[in-house]
């Protein structure tokens, strides 16, 4: 009876409208929000087009809506929530979203490893695939299954629909090294990118974990079969350090051969089957980064931002708004068994999910205030009363504010985005003239890269070289896939040289471009 009972609280306890209570408290104890100034939760049709757009992609027609106003169910909000998880068309609409996740770019970049491959057929795998993610969303799988089946996946993809995710990363830079740069990024939330040539100088990541991320799928194959397209796994086959071409810092390290390796800690052994060893380290208990990245993920799709941001960068120079808040969600979620049905009706039962917006309430305050004002802070101290005088003459646009320097900088200014004032890049004026791949590297790598080199005549005959690179820039992308990028440098030659400097999406710099082409003409040294 006493069993039975303590069962009974404890269901009670982690249901939904429990768990959303506290998550509410949670979100309201983040420093630096204001709860004098939370407003009243929107309006019952306000929250029911949210609830539809961000659930199923519709819009309510006039009858949902009056129907619902007239409801006078004080649960009507929790139990429409539940209703719309269980229509078919979250599990479609959610399939969707994972696809754009998983395969952003995919279609437009050839896979050259299965040129047997037409660029229909390669759009009838992502569709496969994500029907099959929509079944498994609709029976309410667990993250996990989900995960590992998308991992594990093998035998042809009419057999297991699933084998497009990693069928996918047979393109651009090479399967091992998609796999290694992606599919950490899709489901960890971790970007090793950098450390392919070296170790992340901004987060713990190293040479030899990237590699031995690589070398989990180094024995798979992919190719033609008896029926069609098949995948299947070699007995041996072992990931060496290998330049590839580009910039490392191998040295003596190179053509060293690299054992699978975990980034959260264990390894596969010489004869163990790869793969399985990965899933069961991907998708253990223990490994807490899986359900964080899923969590993560979830949230910013229903409030607009994640609880980290970007959503696929944990690293410890990008602090989460709030540890507990996504501590709390990831124990729920755990307890839940993995559940994103759950995990969203507890989100959408929350009273932080019911509260207006910024554009809608300007003076209010909720996570998404708090998120828009994180987003839009300047890490730049004012500028004193009397800065440094500049080394060269130059009228830069109103707009454009010059902040505290740091380093070797001369002056650093931040240009904002049109339109969009809490959004900026750096420019930096600093002395000398840098080597072109001292001055790429420093910022970001473009791959593939265009470059435009334009010769320009400031004030006194000044001689000014300017040069642009452009390209999907795959080191500082903030959302879920490359950043179509800029990189601008221009040197003055002179008896002191000195280089201009800034990189930046390019939405953000092409609309200021003719301008500063226009303040480079205008240049004259001092």
């Amino acid at each position: 009876m006493l069993m039975a009972l303590a069962a009974v609280l404890s269901l009670l306890q982690d249901d939904p409208p429990s768990i959303s209570a506290s998550i509410d408290s949670t979100v309201r104890s983040i420093p630096g929000y204001d709860l004098a100034k939370e407003p009243k939760p929107i309006g019952d049709e306000a929250f029911l087009r949210r609830l539809l757009k961000d659930l199923v992609d519709a819009a309510p027609t006039d009858e949902e809506v009056t129907h619902f106003a007239e409801d006078r169910d004080p649960q009507k909000r929790s139990k429409k929530v539940t209703q719309l998880v269980a229509d078919e068309r979250f599990a479609a609409f959610w399939a969707k979203r994972f696809e754009g996740v998983f395969f952003v770019d995919v279609l437009r970049n050839p896979w050259t490893e299965l040129s047997m491959l037409t660029t229909g057929q390669r759009g009838k795998l992502v569709e496969a695939f994500t029907a099959w993610m929509a079944t498994r969303l609709r029976a309410d799988k667990p993250w996990t299954d989900i995960v590992a089946q998308m991992l594990d996946a093998r035998g042809t993809p009419d057999g297991d629909p699933a084998m497009g995710y990693l069928l996918s990363f047979r393109r651009g830079k090479g399967f091992e090294r998609e796999f290694a740069e992606n599919m950490p990024r899709h489901l960890l939330g971790i970007r090793l990118a950098c450390a392919r040539c070296h170790d992340d100088p901004y987060d713990r990541w190293t040479l030899e974990d990237y590699y031995g991320m690589a070398a989990f799928v180094v024995r798979q194959r992919a190719g033609p079969g008896r029926f069609g397209l098949e995948l299947k796994y070699a007995d041996e086959g072992d990931m060496k350090l290998d330049s590839g071409g580009l910039r490392t810092t191998f040295g003596p390290q190179e053509g060293k051969e690299m054992p699978p390796k975990f980034l959260y800690g264990g390894t596969a052994g010489k004869n163990d089957d790869r793969m399985k060893v990965l899933l069961g380290l991907m998708t253990n208990r223990s490994t807490t980064q899986l359900p964080r990245m899923l969590v993560n993920r979830v949230w910013s799709w229903l409030f607009g931002a994640g609880i980290v941001q970007p959503v696929d960068d944990f690293t410890s120079k990008n602090p989460s708004v709030s540890p507990a808040l996504l501590e709390a969600l990831v124990k729920s979620t755990v307890d839940h068994r993995y559940s994103v049905q759950h995990l969203v009706r507890v989100l959408c039962a929350t009273q932080a999910y019911q509260l207006p917006t910024p554009a809608e309430a300007p003076d209010g305050e909720s996570f998404r205030h708090l998120a828009s004002r994180k987003l839009a802070s300047r890490a730049h101290a004012p500028l004193s009363s009397s800065p440094p005088a500049l080394p060269v003459k130059v009228e830069f646009p109103g707009e454009w504010t010059r902040v505290k320097e740091g380093g070797a900088a001369k002056a650093l200014f931040l240009i904002p985005q049109k339109g969009n004032p809490g959004r900026s890049a750096e420019l930096w004026l600093a002395a000398g003239v840098l080597e072109k791949g001292q001055w790429l590297a420093k910022t970001g790598l473009i791959d593939p890269v265009k470059t435009t080199v334009t010769p320009i005549e400031g004030k006194g005959k000044l001689k000014i070289r300017f040069t642009e690179q452009a390209g999907p820039n795959w080191c500082q992308a903030t959302s879920d896939g490359p950043l179509d990028f800029r990189f601008w440098l221009a040197e003055l030659e002179g008896p002191k040289p000195l280089h201009f400097r800034v990189g930046a999406p390019a939405d953000l710099l092409d609309p200021w471009r003719d301008d500063f082409v226009a303040c480079l003409r205008s240049l004259s040294l001092k």
